[in-house]
């Protein structure tokens, strides 16, 4: 019988992620703010966005190889080239 053997299951990776999201969202508002009100040039600011990408899938239904892993991503990938 196989078995699988995994570090964490997807729960910490997503908290970690919209921790870091609710983190970084004042400070981009801010930035945007402060373009707005002219307090600053860099016209990049206004084209800052912040965007979480959640992959699932990524397992290898076999063996973990080029072509039998990351199924999500390289979904992903593809759709946005």
């Amino acid at each position: 019988m196989r078995q699988f053997v995994g570090a964490t299951d997807s729960a910490m990776p997503c908290a970690l992620m919209l921790d870091l999201a609710e983190v970084l969202d004042p400070l981009l508002n801010s930035r945007l703010e402060r373009l707005e009100n002219d307090l600053e040039d860099d016209e990049d600011v206004s084209e800052t966005t912040l965007q979480l990408v959640f992959f699932d899938g990524e397992e290898a239904f076999n063996d973990w190889t080029d072509t039998d892993s990351i199924y999500g991503a390289r979904l992903t990938f593809l759709s946005l080239r």
